[in-house]
């Protein structure tokens, strides 16, 4: 048994892209030992900024003979799915054979390889990986390989290979490069080739030349001194994730500072100090225990030791950090002296989008739907109507321009300004949310009602010039906002559950409403579905009780779904299959459809006239008012008389008058179910 390491050393990686790159190393390099059938021990990938490997442990010595035929996509498969193969089987296009399927044209690869040592699997295998290897966004700069017509995509210019078996180099070229058992360490403390052969003294001797290739080690220092320098002050660390990843994968040797910053700009509102220190410059914000106000300290992370100890480091980012305030507080400071009406006149001066008009007719559009929304669901339609008129004003003030990311957070700054309540700031804050699925809705009703409204008349607009998404691009993000007014409906205030969409779009011209209704509720089947809700029940509901009102279908499903788990829900799922069966066969036979109520004069079984009286019964009830639960829960008492009816009478009599009679009467158990939803898409589970 052996062990591998493979190290990519490049220029920086972008930190967004580091964690799926070093998982996407890792399942390649399984995925390719098991196609090998090398059998391998632990792997444990690792990712700096300037650096992405691979460990292998007890990696088996000889990769046996194979012979084997893998059946692949069809030739006319999206690339995606072929290249997705040809990774898996370790082959070229060129090397498939295609052979004829049941529906055309299919790869298949026919992999025969004898007995070979590791050693050179692993020179075929790494360049390969290299070359096939999915980067999000990748570039290309050398000549030569423009030239050669097969191009080395990467995210940043490669600059070395190492690789190593068993402290053994193991060579092979990609563009270029020649792999060795070399690497460098930091970029500018410790530039020198250093030379290992083995994982330990890899990392030991990275470390030495100040690299943690670990990821958790790297974080875990950065808290804990970002910590200790902030509780040395008599302050705490704000806490964000996210920033704390990001930084992680913008430095390969951690050092933990604490600035100061100057008093001028702790005046500013505190959204806008922790945007700038946090998305722009990547600074961690420092809080005061006792009040949770902003400290007059940032935390900044540095990939580079100084002689001064930082101070330089620091002194350097104090003063772009300064700068940058004081681009935020003369921004701040003129929108202040603005007024809305100044900023509503420039929202005509701002494209909403190229032929629907601009952000001024945009807001005159919402303030419409706002009203006629607040007063569907009991707010002072007045209120939801000054909510949208003020909405889209921070779109146009000079601190958003600044900082683009502070759009919806200027809005709320704004509105406080000039006076106006918590709730309509917080509503005018919050009426882009949610921006993703990991988005929460607005907080408030009014909230809610403003974003409906931004969303609802997006949606409206696009449709009515056609430029609704039909693929998989969506680049004006109209998916995106569907979703959005989805959850508000599902998770937001239950005043709005009930809302519904029909009859929203009166005011625009050229919209079909059936079009956005049929896009809102396809999005809600996906949404759906990845809730977990089966997609037979989703379907049922969805195509036998189109409802105006989200939040009913939802509940129709949820219904549906608890009742067919039953003893009860099942034995009539089966009944109704049974008796599907029989009406499909004879009716396409008779080229008849027995929907007419059968004769009570041509029983002649105690079976038929009990199944009769329920079905009549259930026919009165359902949906008479009582709810779809209650509903649904009463098809269960067709459960009995259908049994005893399959149990005792014979469906296809001799006599033909009688023989239809019996297929009306089953027609009739299709009728009541199919009223409550399209049991015919429903699957019986076992």
């Amino acid at each position: 048994m052996a062990d591998l390491l493979l190290e990519l050393y490049s220029e920086e990686i972008p930190a967004c892209m580091q964690v799926a790159a070093r998982e996407q190393l890792q399942r390649m390099v399984k995925m390719r030992l098991e196609v090998e059938g090398l059998g391998y021990g632990d792997v444990r990938s690792y990712v700096t900024p300037r650096r992405l490997a691979v460990s292998v442990a007890d990696l088996a010595g000889v990769a046996p003979a194979v012979r084997q035929e893998r059946r692949g996509p069809r030739v006319d498969a999206p690339n995606k799915a072929i290249e997705g193969f040809l990774r898996s089987t370790g082959l070229m296009r060129k090397q498939l054979e295609v052979r004829e399927g049941p529906k055309g044209p299919v790869y298949f690869a026919v992999i025969e390889r004898a007995v070979r040592p590791a050693a050179k699997v692993i020179a075929e295998m790494v360049p390969e990986i290299i070359h096939g290897f999915d980067w999000p966004k990748s570039m290309v700069w050398t000549k030569s390989a423009i030239k050669s017509g097969e191009c080395l995509k990467w995210v940043r210019p490669l600059r070395g290979v190492l690789c190593i078996l068993n402290g053994q180099p193991i060579s092979f070229e990609v563009e270029g490069l020649t792999s060795d058992s070399a690497t460098v360490g930091h970029r500018f403390m410790a530039p020198a080739s250093i030379s290992v052969k083995s994982v330990a003294e890899w990392q030991k001797k990275l470390e030495i030349s100040f690299v943690m290739v670990e990821v958790e080690a790297r974080r875990k220092h950065i808290l804990k001194q970002a910590r200790a320098l902030a509780e040395g002050k008599s302050c705490r660390l704000v806490d964000n994730e996210r920033l704390l990843d990001e930084v992680v994968g913008l430095v390969e040797w951690p050092v933990v500072l604490i600035g100061s910053i100057d008093e001028t700009y702790m005046r500013l509102p505190k959204e806008i100090l922790v945007n700038v220190m946090e998305k722009h410059q990547k600074y961690m914000v420092v809080s005061v225990p006792e009040t949770g106000e902003l400290a007059p300290y940032f935390i900044v992370v540095s990939n580079l030791e100084t002689s001064d100890k930082g101070a330089t480091v620091v002194k350097g980012n104090e003063r772009v950090l300064r700068a940058r305030l004081e681009d935020a507080r003369f921004a701040f400071e003129r929108d202040k002296s603005r007024t809305p009406q100044e900023l509503r006149e420039h929202l005509k001066m701002l494209d909403f989008y190229p032929g629907l008009g601009s952000l001024y007719d945009k807001t005159r559009r919402m303030i419409s739907l706002a009203r006629v929304v607040g007063n569907s669901v009991g707010l002072a339609g007045s209120q939801a109507m000054i909510a949208a008129r003020y909405a889209k004003l921070d779109l146009v003030s000079s601190t958003v321009e600044e900082f683009p990311s502070l759009q919806g957070v200027m809005g709320g700054i704004l509105m406080s300004n000039w006076g106006e309540s918590d709730l309509l700031a917080t509503a005018i804050r919050e009426h882009y949310k949610p921006l993703n699925p990991r988005d929460g809705i607005p907080t408030t009703l009014l909230g809610q009602i403003i974003a409906l409204a931004d969303k609802l008349d997006t949606l409206f607009k696009f449709q009515s010039i056609n430029e609704m998404p039909t693929g998989s691009g969506d680049p004006n993000g109209l998916r995106r906002a569907t979703l959005g007014i989805i959850r508000i409906m599902l998770e937001g205030e239950e005043a709005l559950s009930k809302l519904s969409l029909r009859g929203l779009s009166a005011q625009y011209d050229g919209v079909d409403e059936n079009k956005v209704l049929d896009f809102i509720y396809d999005r809600l089947k996906i949404h759906l579905r990845g809730q977990g809700f089966r997609h037979d029940i989703i379907d049922s509901v969805f195509t036998s009780n189109f409802e105006d009102s989200i939040a009913s279908c939802v509940e129709r499903i949820k219904v549906l779904s608890v009742f067919l788990k039953t003893e009860d829900g099942e034995s009539l799922l089966a009944i109704y299959r049974r008796a599907i069966n029989i009406l499909t066969i004879e009716e396409k036979k008779d080229k008849t459809r027995y929907d007419s109520e059968p004769n009570s004069a041509l029983f002649s079984e105690q079976a038929e006239y009990d199944l009769d009286q329920q079905v009549t019964q259930l026919a009165s009830d359902i949906g008479s008012g009582k709810g779809f639960e209650e509903d649904v829960w009463s098809l269960a008492k067709l459960r009995s008389p259908v049994d005893n009816f399959f149990a005792n009478v014979m469906v296809n009599a001799s006599e033909k008058n009688i023989r239809e009679n019996r297929l009306r009467l089953l027609a009739q158990i299709r009728s009541i179910l199919d009223r409550v939803a399209d049991f015919s898409r429903l699957e019986l589970h076992s």
